[in-house]
């Protein structure tokens, strides 16, 4: 699994550093699992959150997901059979 906590503006919107602004650029961000051989390419359109990771993992090897978790498995999505409902969420940091 290769992936991110946020994207990066590069100097896009005049924002020199992130966190200060919500734009696509800092809240679209790739994630990639590789889930082994013979597993075909998917894409999820869905909404992803970091906490729907490990549930995943844990899905595709078939080991329960705790009921602690709060993420959900994203495999349903990945098939083709969206998870929906959903909502997206993001934080802004003011400093003082």
């Amino acid at each position: 699994m290769v992936t991110a906590d946020h994207g990066e503006s590069l100097g896009e919107h005049g924002e020199a550093t992130h966190g200060v602004f919500v734009y696509d650029v800092t809240m679209r961000v790739p994630a990639f699992l590789w889930a082994g051989p013979g597993i075909g390419r998917r894409q999820c359109d869905d909404v992803a959150r970091l906490i729907d990771l490990a549930p995943t993992v844990l899905d595709l090897v078939g080991v329960p997901v705790p009921p602690a978790f709060e993420g959900r498995s994203l495999l349903p999505a990945l098939n083709g059979r969206g998870a929906g409902g959903r909502p997206p969420m993001s934080r802004r940091w003011t400093p003082s």
